[in-house]
């Protein structure tokens, strides 16, 4: 579809004939929770600084967008070097839509459960369904169907485990301030980037497969 599936990435990097990165699992994640989660506490400090003020200009909505805008600008560039060939264009086409796709999700759960008087079960079902069609599109365009299911759990998992950690720490007296906020970013951002990243490694398997057989036959040659 944007071209990210093995055969045309494959085919680029031939063409390209420049050196190659694989990244392995522990390096993806490292660079993922990293990344991202630098990424998410300048969001966090965002509403930490800033956050009632532009509510009150934009509104509920208006600010969960401003966030949103500000994550998708500058959390794909960070996957960048656990990306394999020169993809970054369109894996920021996937990010985006996949990111503005999880983020409506988990906006639209939370705020129809909150008027139900069940925030809480809001938060957890866009923690389930928004990370988990993420993975599922992920997967899909990068034509990895067999890792459909790890994608969707470890963005699932991921997520939560980040989004509740810092809600837990939120809650508590002494962390309901700015400081908590960055804390929850930090959280957040770790969990949901390493989660990311993994996502990204597991759909990338069959390009690691591919290059890695054709540099054996060149070896052997």
């Amino acid at each position: 579809m944007i071209g990210l599936d093995p055969q045309n990435v494959v085919e680029r990097i031939r063409a390209a004939r420049e050196p190659v990165r694989l990244p392995n699992l522990r390096q993806s994640i490292m660079v993922g929770t990293i990344g991202f989660t630098l990424v998410s506490v300048a969001m966090f400090g965002l509403w930490a600084i800033a956050g009632h003020w532009l509510t009150q200009q934009f509104g509920e909505i208006g600010f969960y967008a401003i966030l949103g805008v500000g994550f998708m600008a500058a959390g794909g560039g960070v996957f960048q070097p656990i990306l394999i060939g020169n993809n970054l264009g369109r894996f920021y086409a996937l990010f985006v839509g996949s990111f503005l796709l999880y983020a409506v999700i988990w906006t639209a759960c939370y705020l129809i459960a909150r008027e139900m008087g069940q925030a809480q079960a809001g938060e957890w079902a866009g923690s389930i369904i928004g990370p988990a069609l993420m993975g599922a599109l992920f997967a899909l365009t990068f034509r990895a169907p067999d890792q459909l299911v790890r994608c969707m759990a470890a963005l699932v998992l991921g997520h939560s485990a980040g989004y509740f950690t810092g809600d837990l720490f939120f809650a508590l007296e002494s962390l309901h301030n700015r400081f908590g906020m960055l804390l929850w970013g930090l959280t957040y951002g770790a969990g949901f980037g390493a989660g990311i990243a993994a996502s990204l490694y597991w759909c990338q398997t069959r390009v690691r497969e591919k290059l890695t057989a054709a540099l054996a036959d060149a070896d052997s040659a």
